[in-house]
């Protein structure tokens, strides 16, 4: 048959990929990774929860930030560009927009999946709770129980926010006023944020070894990262 939802294919175990293994879903409904299939109907809510664990968004993120480093890795050997021509604009590394971008976007999945460790309420009845409606990444670091940023930290979240609803995407805001100087990258700032995402990954990781109690009788076991493992 065609591609459904039913297809095995579509439910693969990730540990294909090499790196994480999710985590087993128990409840009053949970998916079958030896058929691919449904053993009992999942409610909306259910289905949400499922998809909304912190395991995805911490997958998520991984891929992210693989992208950005991929990114990175290959406009090492690209020019600044020295071309701009309005005044106070600064040069830039090439590809240095989209990999600030993506680096923001995995430091966001990646608070969100702690946020939702910390409180599964946040995605209970088939939705995100409005505080998690937020690209702010200094805002959703300030609302974490379980860690502690530095300053150093908490000023590249507030240079990775603004990249995500304006110059990380676009070259102009919704109206003028809101025009502001783009950061540039260096590798100082990509290595304080692969510190930045190595400690909040570990973070997610150590909690998830005790599963995580979702809304709507779901619940996740433990998970297993063969490459945070090694690192021990």
């Amino acid at each position: 048959m065609g591609d459904s939802i039913d297809d095995e294919s579509l439910w693969t175990d990730q540990t294909a990929r090499g790196r994480t293994r999710p985590s087993r879903v128990t409840g009053e409904a949970r998916r079958s990774k030896t058929r691919g299939s449904l053993m009992a109907p999942l409610s909306d809510e259910q289905t949400y929860t499922f998809a909304a664990s912190p395991t995805e968004w911490r997958e998520w993120a991984r891929e992210l930030a693989d992208a950005a480093e991929r990114l990175w890795r290959d406009s090492s050997d690209l020019r600044a560009l020295s071309s701009r021509s309005i005044s106070g604009m600064p040069d830039r590394r090439g590809l240095s927009r989209p990999v600030i971008f993506l680096a923001a976007l995995s430091i966001e999945n990646l608070l969100k999946g702690l946020r939702i460790m910390e409180d599964p309420q946040l995605v209970a009845n088939g939705r995100l709770h409005g505080s998690l409606i937020e690209h702010r990444l200094d805002v959703l670091l300030k609302g974490l129980q379980s860690t502690t940023p530095t300053s150093l930290e908490r000023e590249l979240c507030a240079v990775l926010s603004r990249a995500i609803p304006y110059w990380g995407r676009y070259p102009v805001p919704l109206t003028a006023k809101n025009i502001e100087r783009e950061s540039t990258l260096s590798e100082d700032l990509f290595d304080l944020y692969r510190r930045l995402f190595r400690k909040l990954d570990a973070e997610l990781y150590r909690q998830l070894q005790n599963g995580w109690d979702g809304p709507h009788g779901m619940r996740l076991d433990s998970t297993y990262d063969s490459e945070l493992e090694k690192r021990k």
